[in-house]
């Protein structure tokens, strides 16, 4: 099954993108062309190169890898996001880890009454590891992620306590963030982590859990039947936001809700776009025209939308 993150080919035509979304075990988003995601079958593309091995590339290419952290931040750990250098509307989290410890970690995102597994793994001390990759829209859902820690060092030590920490992340602290995110020599947003409780648990079943690495696959909420695309219906951070920011933002809605389209079988779906100066229009049209999941697509209800919204015919 492909991750997150893994470079693809398509079998069938001469183009390569990246896995961005696992819907379920026959479909994947993949994007291609910078900014688009379309859905594919798992069964039409090919394992080009692994997410986790272009990840130790691009480590490889910094100097000192594993530089030190600016002082006055020893021990401590954050999280940070950064723009994805090939693909303009994903964003890396990553889990900076500046403690001499190794951390045995779990990730989980609350989604209201939802809890998704995403992460679990060992994170080297003094190193950055990526824990997921995200869509500036799906920040903007008040997700809560939670982390569980237990710190681990070779040889004679004074061990923490295991930790949880709870952090929610804003779209438009992503959007207008800067700093420089240590050990990645990337810059964009960086939060420190403060941990909420210590908790008592069964040390050997935690580790149990996260080596099994059985985590939830991502799952699509059930779209409106007409979705509006206007920035100021998706989110109140708009006034703040530039014009390509509003873009990608408002593509990347599209995208969710065509896929959440196509999983439930809809048998087709409305896209509310508005005239303007035909760019989210275009793009729209753009990426429809060549989705295999697409049948075919038309301008909606003219008597109530003008030439302001599309219909997508699904297969």
């Amino acid at each position: 099954m492909y991750k997150i993150g893994d470079y693809v080919r398509f079998l069938n035509e001469k183009q390569e993108g990246v896995v961005t979304r696992i819907i379920d075990h026959q479909l994947v988003g993949v994007t291609i062309d910078g900014d688009f995601e379309i859905t594919v079958l798992a069964n039409e593309i090919v394992l080009v190169q692994t997410g986790e091995s272009q990840l130790r590339e691009d480590f490889e290419e910094i100097s000192g890898a594993v530089s030190k952290i600016a002082k006055g931040a020893e021990d401590k750990l954050y999280l940070a996001v950064h723009k994805d250098d090939k693909i303009g509307h994903l964003y890396h989290l990553h889990l900076i880890n500046s403690s001499p410890y190794d951390l045995l970690t779990a990730v989980t995102i609350q989604k209201k009454d939802i809890f998704e597994g995403i992460f679990g793994d060992v994170v080297k001390a003094n190193t950055a590891t990526r824990i997921s990759t995200h869509t500036v829209s799906e920040f903007d859902q008040g997700w809560i992620f939670h982390l569980q820690i237990i710190y681990h060092q070779q040889g004679a030590y004074t061990p923490n306590q295991p930790k949880v920490f709870r952090k929610n992340i804003k779209a438009k602290n992503i959007l207008t963030t800067e700093k420089e995110i240590p050990f990645i020599n990337k810059k964009g947003y960086i939060t420190e982590l403060e941990s909420d409780h210590t908790i008592q648990f069964d040390k050997e079943e935690l580790i149990e859990q996260m080596l099994t690495k059985s985590y939830a696959e991502p799952k699509l909420d059930t779209p409106n039947r007409e979705v509006d695309l206007h920035i100021e219906e998706l989110t109140d951070q708009f006034p703040s936001m530039s014009a390509e920011e509003m873009l990608r933002f408002q593509l990347a809605a599209f995208h969710k809700n065509l896929e959440g389209a196509i999983v439930h079988h809809f048998q087709n779906i409305i896209f509310i776009h508005g005239v303007g100066n035909g760019t989210l229009r275009n793009e729209i049209h753009k990426q429809l025209g060549k989705h295999p999941h697409v049948k075919t697509f038309k301008d909606a209800r003219k008597e109530k939308f003008g030439y302001g919204a599309t219909e997508v015919i699904l297969k």
